[in-house]
């Protein structure tokens, strides 16, 4: 947290039972990284919070992971998760009326998804057709605005100025289209 970045994978939570009750923190079925988004359900059932100052756990690597499997329909259904996982971190944002910093930051976290999104569209997705729809769902879910309102210094406005001029290019790429919105 000291960092300026949300630890929220799952295996850094400890929580009450009566936490996880009562929040209701639910996994999306279907989606890679599901852990960001069960990990803000948790916070924002939470009274408090506390972090350790210092790392207290491992890295184990296993090469039969999701996030290891270098096939296209793998990483095209990563990439359509972040898309899913930026749309709610700014969904929740926006739901956020009275609490500006928390809504800040939730912005701020989805600017930061972004950069991997982004890395997956320009290094890992090849098929141009995939490229061009993900970049016009980018758009068509309003996350080009949203990446701008998380900027809070100048990298994240650079990150979210480049995210918007290649995704724009990609959106453009083939010409436009109507597709629904695909989801898992």
């Amino acid at each position: 947290a000291a960092a300026g970045e949300w630890p929220h994978y799952t295996w850094l939570q400890l929580a009450s039972r009566d936490l996880l009750m009562r929040s209701k923190a639910d996994f999306i079925e279907g989606i890679v990284h599901q852990d960001i988004l069960w990990t803000l359900q948790l916070a924002l059932s939470s009274r408090r919070m506390g972090f350790f100052a210092a790392p207290f756990y491992g890295y184990r690597i296993n090469p039969g992971s999701t996030l290891q499997n270098g096939s296209a329909s793998a990483i095209n259904h990563r990439t359509q998760s972040y898309l899913i996982v930026m749309q709610n971190l700014v969904a929740t944002a926006k739901s956020q009326t009275t609490d500006a910093a928390l809504r800040h930051a939730l912005l701020l976290h989805a600017n930061r998804e972004c950069r991997h999104f982004l890395g997956l569209i320009r290094k890992r997705v090849h098929d141009p057709m995939a490229r061009r729809d993900f970049a016009q769902d980018f758009f068509r879910f309003g996350l080009s605005r949203a990446m701008f309102q998380g900027a809070g210094n100048l990298h994240e406005f650079w990150r979210a100025l480049r995210c918007w001029f290649v995704l724009r290019k990609y959106a453009a790429s083939i010409g436009p289209t109507a597709r629904p919105i695909r989801h898992p």
